[in-house]
């Protein structure tokens, strides 16, 4: 069991975190992997997330390409999942400090939630 010492807590809006992400492999064993989830909404006990990765295509999945990578020491392509997930917020791992989500890639990112919410009505 964590101690609540040792968890990290949400404190400010636009922070990054880890969160591990369970694949399959080909011989069916458990993988996992670890992707960087934009956090844009706090609900409560929940964060609103996507997930941001380099893959161009994954299998049944959107992607949309950003306009810069958030991470500063990278130079690759960076992509996100164009689907928002939700998850509690002990599931996330540390902060990653020092990327930054341009203003029109954030803009794009949260009106996601408004069509997933007009496709709902």
């Amino acid at each position: 069991m964590k101690s609540k010492k040792n968890q990290n807590r949400y404190h400010r809006k636009k922070e990054f975190r880890f969160k591990d992400i369970v694949t399959k492999t080909k011989s069916g064993k458990s993988k996992i992997i670890k992707h960087p989830a934009y956090i844009f909404l706090e609900s409560g006990e929940l964060f609103i997330y996507v997930t941001l990765t380099h893959s161009k295509e994954i299998k049944n999945v959107v992607l949309i390409e950003l306009r810069k990578n958030p991470n500063p020491n990278d130079n690759k392509k960076s992509y996100y999942v164009a689907e928002t997930k939700e998850d509690y917020k002990i599931n996330f791992g540390n902060r990653i400090l020092n990327w930054k989500m341009t203003a029109e890639d954030d803009k794009e990112i949260r009106g996601l939630i408004n069509k997933k919410d007009d496709s709902a009505a």
